[in-house]
């Protein structure tokens, strides 16, 4: 239903954005339209004005060369015939006439042709302008039937006078050959034609026409059919003497004639065009282009259709990204967060726990079986997980091996049980053909508060289950805990100091300490110590080693602080060297994640040679049980070192899994004892008899040894008989600031 709403919405906004559209082109149309009729009556315009300027510049030029021969006659002494004729020979060419010649007073002329040198002798008396003619008057008379040419001619008359005395006439035929090419050759595609009116409507020149068809008409009412309004409005054009337009019926329908005075009489040139011939053309284009336009919207409205199903349905595929794990197929974390708060809202009078679970050393199950088996693993886990909570979708997947779940419950030991029941379920889960796998879980509880149901912020509820989820993981095995002041207290305190190292490094807050080393073959003499890095927060708080150095490694940012305090004890001890002091040897703890630094030996070699310590001075501690991974490689950073000038010492001797292969394998310069050599067993005559084997297997090894964490004068007899080389403990000195360091030295106070 709600995706045939969309669809139909899409629908609709598109057929209204159509309509628009259609609406907006014919518009656009209609002004195009109205445009190109405005130019097209322009260029009718245009056309018949060319015609009467063509016209007119004509006639003017050839009544000029009528007038200009009658002076040149009018100048002769006498008008005999021969005179005449030679002026007419000297003219012979010139103007538009077919003929010219001249005419006396009774009516005889005779006439020449043009480019001939015959005369033609011609009575004019017959003609209706004669008698205008010899009265003085110029006369551009109509085309008239003319029985010696056959064919309609124009005549141009202009008296010859002698003392204002008329004595004669010279004259010029026009013949319609000859006036025709005063025409176009096509108007509007042979629809179109021009033609000559008097004022009264009369046609005095049938040959501008380019429809023969119209040639019969004499008069402008023989071609049109003027309603009342449209007679008075042309005929008042045609009287006004001024450049117009009208429209008028006429054969064609409805006509557009555009009027111009000829400047002669009181003719005046028309164009004349339908107007159906300026439309046609466009409306055709108009059409087609409204039925372009209308065919374009129902495709577009179609494509919009089909698009608006394809994103619905895109959208409920974005939908099923967003809201469901794709390998477990359960809810993911998104759609956790909406629902949860939802039901928690619903369900406001019961009590409610989120809980999370992390499988331990997942990564190993992967490395160790694949990733499709780990795969199978996550979903069984998600399956037993839908099973405990309140309802199949309150929990999600959030990380990889991260699950929660939301949970009712009356009292706190129905949570310890379901914990415990996950616990065994997992434990005793057969995972398809490799059957049962040792999984530890580690789950964390966080019961929701009425003051958290009153502003529940779910994001904060599952931080709290995973602190107490963290917390738990500290431990050994499988393992669950509830959420508690003190683990948020714990988890805020790790987080305060992650912030605040890097600032404490530029403050100058991590410094060190050194414990002296006892050479207790050598009359209890200090030959060297340890450095011990220390950190004093905002000037006041002394935070111990023991609680920012895990940290730090767990996180991975203890190789920063490793460096500085090494570069820090270089400073120091170059300055030390400087003030005349004895060299004593002074060693420092790298950590496993420094040791494996791909510019490990580089970067400490630099610092060394940059501060000028001398060779076999610094002494790097190495934890034993970096070695145990892979012995034949660090042999060769152990190798690198001592070119260095580095003494090397294994750390934490015997407190892991011990092995001779790495006495036997890496050159090492010191082995430091763990205390764990040093705390008494069930059998003290046995665990002397190791201590002291191995005491004398370094010795012959050429190893010197220390004993740390010794507290006693008996275990420093005990030692100094079994030849242990060097101590370092409380019982001689607890770590001491640098100053009061160099003060033992000097003074030999131990």
């Amino acid at each position: 239903m709600k995706k045939n709403s969309i669809k139909n919405g899409a629908f609709i906004r598109t057929m209204a954005l159509c309509f628009i559209f259609i609406v907006l082109s014919l518009i656009f149309i209609g002004i195009i339209l109205f445009e190109n009729r405005q130019k097209t009556e322009q260029k009718l315009i245009d056309n018949t004005k060319q015609i009467q300027v063509v016209a007119t510049e004509k006639m003017n030029t050839s009544i000029q060369i009528l007038k200009i021969m009658a002076k040149i006659i009018e100048g002769q002494e006498e008008y005999d015939t021969d005179n005449v004729k030679g002026i007419l020979q000297s003219f012979n060419g010139n103007g538009l006439f077919e003929f010219f010649g001249y005419g006396n007073i009774d009516g005889s002329s005779y006439m020449l042709e043009v480019e001939s040198d015959e005369y033609i002798d011609f009575d004019l008396s017959k003609y209706y302008f004669f008698e205008e003619a010899i009265a003085g008057e110029t006369i551009v008379s109509g085309f008239i039937d003319d029985e010696l040419f056959g064919n309609n001619v124009g005549y141009y008359v202009i008296p010859v006078k002698n003392e204002d005395e008329v004595v004669g006439f010279v004259y010029g035929i026009v013949t319609v050959e000859e006036f025709r090419d005063l025409s176009l050759s096509s108007v509007f595609a042979g629809t179109g034609f021009f033609c000559i009116l008097d004022s009264d409507g009369n046609l005095t020149n049938k040959t501008l026409y380019t429809r023969t068809d119209l040639l019969t008409a004499s008069n402008i009412e023989e071609l049109a059919k003027f309603t009342n309004v449209e007679r008075i409005e042309f005929y008042a054009a045609l009287k006004s003497n001024d450049r117009s337009v009208v429209r008028f019926t006429g054969p064609f329908g409805s006509m557009i004639a555009s009027i111009h005075p000829l400047g002669v009489n009181d003719w005046h040139v028309v164009g004349i065009v339908s107007e159906s011939v300026i439309s046609s053309n466009y409306d055709e284009i108009a059409i087609g282009t409204v039925v372009i336009v209308i065919l374009a919207c129902i495709l577009l409205l179609y494509f919009i259709y089909q698009q608006a199903c394809i994103m619905q349905d895109n959208k409920n595929t974005l939908e099923t990204l967003a809201y469901v794990d794709e390998l477990t197929g359960c809810s993911n974390y998104n759609k956790f967060k909406l629902e949860a708060v939802q039901y928690i809202n619903k369900n406001s009078d019961s009590e409610f726990a989120l809980w999370s679970l992390d499988l331990k050393d997942f990564k190993n199950i992967n490395s160790v079986f694949g990733y499709e088996f780990g795969d199978i693993i996550l979903k069984q886990i998600s399956k037993i997980v839908q099973t405990h909570s309140v309802t199949e979708n309150m929990n999600c997947r959030v990380t990889a091996d991260r699950f929660i779940g939301l949970s009712m419950y009356e009292n706190k030991n129905e949570l310890e049980k379901l914990a415990k029941k996950l616990i065994e379920i997992v434990s005793n889960e057969e995972f398809g053909n490799y059957g049962t796998v040792h999984i530890d879980l580690s789950v964390g509880i966080y019961c929701i508060t009425e003051n958290s149901k009153n502003r529940i912020n779910i994001q904060e509820i599952v931080d709290n289950t995973f602190m107490a989820m963290n917390a738990a993981k500290q431990n050994n095995g499988s393992q669950y805990k509830f959420f508690t002041d003190e683990i948020k207290n714990a988890n805020s305190r790790e987080l305060g100091l992650l912030s605040s190292y890097k600032n404490a490094m530029k403050n100058g807050e991590f410094t060190f300490y050194i414990q002296p080393k006892v050479d207790i073959q050598n009359k209890n003499a200090i030959v060297g110590g340890e450095v011990l890095a220390r950190w004093t927060k905002d000037k006041h708080e002394i935070i111990s080693p023991t609680e920012f150095i895990p940290l730090f490694e767990k996180k991975g940012i203890v190789v920063d602080v490793d460096r500085y305090i090494f570069e820090e004890v270089c400073r120091w001890y170059s300055g030390y060297l400087l003030r005349n002091n004895p060299p004593i040897n002074i060693a420092i703890n790298v950590s496993r994640l420094g040791i494996i630094q791909k510019d490990f030996v580089q970067w400490y070699s630099n610092i060394k040679k940059k501060y000028d310590i001398p060779n076999g001075l610094l002494e790097l501690e190495i934890t034993e049980s970096i070695f145990l991974e892979d012995s034949f490689a660090f042999d060769k950073i152990v190798d690198a070192l001592h070119k260095a000038g580095f003494i090397c010492t294994i750390d934490d001797f015997g407190a892991g899994y011990s092995s001779l292969n790495i006495l036997k394998n890496i050159n090492f310069d010191i082995i430091k004892l763990d205390a764990f050599f040093f705390k008494k067993g069930n059998d003290i005559n046995r665990d002397n008899v190791i201590l002291a084997t191995f005491l004398n297997m370094a010795k012959k090894l050429n190893i010197k040894t220390v004993a740390e964490a010794i507290e006693s004068e008996e275990q420093v007899n005990f030692l100094r008989e079994m030849g242990c080389n060097i101590i370092q403990g409380y019982v001689f000195s607890k770590p001491i600031e640098v100053n009061k360091f160099e003060t033992v030295i000097k003074n030999h106070l131990i």
